[in-house]
């Protein structure tokens, strides 16, 4: 789980949720004063979820706001093995394919 606060003031987080039986990044943005999920994040989605892995566990580890766009890093767990993943949301794109919103990068690690 990871926390970055916005020039705003508004909070963005990064954690884990589980989407139709696996583990994904999963992002929010709560309004300045951190009482309400942030109306105006990713076009009224409360929450963006991203199955870096590929169907098993993802774990994000930092959070930060770079060009205007959310960015995640941290580890997925795929078929080869535990990979450094790293997720960016598009500006206001939501759900192209039904589920993702955004691109997302793997790279090789040898840490389990």
């Amino acid at each position: 789980m990871a926390l970055a606060v916005q020039p705003d003031g508004k909070l963005l987080i990064a954690g884990t949720g589980q989407v139709n039986g696996t583990w994904n990044f999963v992002a929010t943005r709560r309004t300045a004063n951190g009482t309400a999920v942030d109306p105006t994040f990713s076009s009224g989605w409360s929450t963006i979820a991203f199955d870096v892995g590929g169907g098993l566990t993802d774990l994000p580890t930092a959070i930060a706001l770079a060009g205007g766009r959310v960015v995640m890093a941290g580890e997925a767990q795929t078929t080869l093995g535990w990979l450094f993943a790293a997720a960016r949301l598009d500006n206001a794109v939501i759900s192209q394919d039904g589920f993702e919103s955004g691109t997302t990068w793997f790279w090789e690690s040898s840490q389990p």
